[in-house]
């Protein structure tokens, strides 16, 4: 199983790998600073998953346009979105799972596994 995290902050994305990697050790994590980053690396890897910080899809312009153009470049993959409290939810429609801030790296961990079960 693969993941991809488009996370902008280093010290997130360590607790993060973490905590996944606590819950799976077959779990192949890598992580991108930007959605430009993120694509190139779509276009390589075959992702399972994609965990997007909500606060980086300015970036693609809307949250909805970073899904599509995600999609677009792994079809299969399930997108999950951490957003922030008083975001606009229709925004995430295109979105497999959203979880709103604030949560803990457990609910990530839960939202993960519930979306690779999907698989």
């Amino acid at each position: 199983m693969r993941l991809l995290m488009i996370v902008g902050e280093d010290d997130f994305a360590i607790v993060l790998k973490h905590a996944l990697r606590a819950v799976s050790a077959t779990l192949n994590i890598d992580c991108a600073k930007t959605f430009c980053e993120a694509e190139d690396m779509l276009r390589q890897t075959a992702y399972d998953v994609v965990l997007c910080d909500g606060d980086l899809s300015p970036q693609c312009r809307s949250t909805a346009r970073a899904t599509e153009r995600i999609k677009k470049l792994r079809e299969a993959a399930k997108v999950v979105f951490m957003t922030s409290p008083n975001s606009n939810s229709e925004s995430f429609a295109m979105a497999d799972r959203v979880i709103q801030k604030p949560f803990t790296s457990s609910d990530i961990v839960m939202e993960i596994a519930n979306a690779i079960a999907q698989n």
